[in-house]
């Protein structure tokens, strides 16, 4: 469930939305974040880091690794995802 790209509750389907919302955001505001190579991710780039992840992992590889630790490393993910889009200063008129 976690890897699951249509599942409404699956990590994976979460992350995907959200870089998807960063990408619209990062459109609306094109002057600020021109500066960055991929101003998609200019101020969130955790968030690409994680689907990353997620994209290239599978729950063998999740299990196999360890679950729990696994778990715990998306929590701290999403906590970091919080703080970027806190402390963003980018500024949209």
């Amino acid at each position: 469930m976690l890897f699951n790209e249509a599942f409404p509750r699956a990590a994976r389907f979460c992350v995907d939305r959200l870089e998807s919302a960063v990408n619209r955001v990062a459109d609306a505001c094109p002057v600020e974040l021109e500066l960055s190579s991929e101003k998609s991710v200019a101020n969130v780039p955790t968030a690409c880091a994680l689907n990353s992840k997620l994209r290239r992992w599978n729950a063998a590889d999740a299990i196999a690794g360890g679950l729990h630790e696994y778990l715990l490393a998306i929590q701290a993910d999403c906590a970091a995802i919080g703080d970027e889009i806190f402390t963003s200063d980018v500024k949209c008129d």
